[in-house]
């Protein structure tokens, strides 16, 4: 998965973005001067397959946020038709915007 992906490519000083469509694909992305993360460990268990796990509810935060950021960069809504598991995805809004990775972020 994600994790280890980024366990094995990352690089110091770097944030990593990775592709699992339609191989694996690792691109460094230059961060904006003075950028910095918190990672923590919670050291909780979380039992994802629950329908009240916080890590669905994340899942739904961050498609809502998907959601206002085509919004926000003027892209029109996903058609019902179209997959949402791409259109409601950062990579969806992303390539909809035809931009990269770093283009998004600027």
């Amino acid at each position: 998965g994600m994790d280890q992906a980024v366990c094995m490519m990352a690089r110091q000083g770097c944030a990593l973005h990775v592709s699992f469509v339609p191989s694996l694909s690792a691109v460094e992305v230059r961060l904006p001067e003075g950028a910095c993360f918190v990672v923590a460990d919670s050291m909780a268990e979380s039992l994802k397959a629950s329908s009240t796990s916080p890590f669905n509810l994340r899942v739904a935060e961050c498609r809502a946020a998907c959601a206002l950021l085509r919004h926000r960069l003027g892209l029109p809504p996903p058609n019902n038709d179209e997959d949402g598991s791409q259109t409601l995805t950062l990579r969806g809004v992303r390539d909809a915007a035809g931009l990269t990775t770093q283009g998004l972020l600027e």
